[in-house]
């Protein structure tokens, strides 16, 4: 069965906030074009566009989906099994450079698997130490890949923030730890204080700590060319609400940091209820966007005064994917930013 796609209107408005603009943008429902034979059941729980295909990492799924530009459903890529190119537990993390993907599953965290961006498999490699993490469900985008590099995170007691590996495997480590052993009783509180996200662009690599407001920039030798902190009232205050909460309520200590993507010279990253756009050569600030839904999509059900994501894709002329929003099963969200 077929799905038209639906077109969207686009409205905002903005506060000034110390040199920085924020947004507030109303989304609108993407329905997906169905295809025979392609799996989507389940919630998307990661997005990568990589200029031409659209790849989504679904809730529990072992395989990825693919779609293109207009999400219409193309191909899954790898699929059940425990042979070569097939997932035995669901997909804990990918990450592609639009020629290649690259995939762990939950119960192989010490390897692995190579598929070119049509769904071919091409082979896998060990990586040790085995792939660390701090998400406890979902699929997420925990590494990173450029083109001929993939960055994996470490454990913290291999005393690196991660490793960088090349398609056969070769490894090597980067970056000190930014917390460790005089740092015990923070970390006793958040083992994964030194966790990471990593993204590729323009011959630089950017590390976020997931659950601080640093970011790490690296030349292409993985050399510290910077680092900066992100400072802003609101981000100030979503870090107080995270912290606040009650630890019974999950398994795993609270992210700041969701979701990292690099855009024409800026960083964009995805933290509870706003998108922050940032300068990757200065640093700074340049635009924020929290999201509200349009008439349609506040009318399935009740829904908060601003919408939460996880993840996000950056698309051609200005529109950004955005997903899962709230509750919503395999739902994606739309929108033309105003800045870019």
């Amino acid at each position: 069965m077929k799905y038209c796609f639906m077109l969207f209107m686009v409205s905002y408005c903005n506060f000034h906030l110390s040199g920085q603009e924020l947004y507030r943008l109303k989304v609108s429902a993407v329905q997906l074009i169905e295809k025979e034979g392609v799996d989507y059941t389940h919630r998307v729980d990661h997005l990568m566009y990589t200029g031409e295909d659209l790849f989504c990492g679904i809730r529990n799924a072992r395989y990825l989906v693919k779609m293109n530009a207009n999400a219409e459903l193309l191909a899954n890529i790898g699929r059940p099994g425990g042979g070569p190119g097939e997932f035995a537990s669901r997909v804990l993390a990918y990450s592609t450079n639009g020629q290649s993907v690259f995939a762990v599953s939950a119960d192989k965290l010490d390897h692995l698997q190579h598929f070119s961006s049509d769904g071919r498999y091409v082979g896998k490699f060990p990586i040790k130490p085995r792939i660390w993490q701090s998400y406890s469900t979902g699929t997420c985008n925990t590494f990173g890949v450029s083109a001929d590099t993939v960055v994996l995170p470490a454990p913290p007691q291999s005393g690196h923030l991660a490793y960088a590996y090349d398609f056969q495997g070769g490894a090597r480590p980067i970056g000190d730890l930014i917390f460790d052993k005089r740092d015990a009783s923070q970390l006793e509180l958040n083992p994964f204080l030194n966790d990471t996200l990593w993204v590729y662009g323009d011959g630089h690599w950017y590390a976020v700590l997931r659950f601080t407001s640093l970011i790490l920039k690296y030349d292409s030798d993985f050399n510290m060319v910077s680092s900066f902190r992100l400072d802003n009232p609101r981000l100030t205050q979503l870090k107080e609400n995270l912290d606040s909460l009650d630890p019974s309520r999950s398994s795993v200590p609270q992210a700041m940091f969701r979701d990292i993507k690099y855009h024409q010279g800026f960083l964009f990253i995805m933290a509870p209820k706003t998108l922050i756009q940032i300068n990757a050569h200065s640093g700074d600030i340049t635009a924020m966007y929290t999201f509200y839904g349009d008439e349609e999509v506040l009318s399935r059900k009740e829904v908060p005064h601003e919408l939460n994501f996880k993840t996000f894709a950056l698309m051609g002329k200005n529109r950004l994917l955005l997903g899962p929003a709230w509750i919503w099963d395999h739902d994606l969200m739309q929108v033309t930013l105003p800045t870019l």
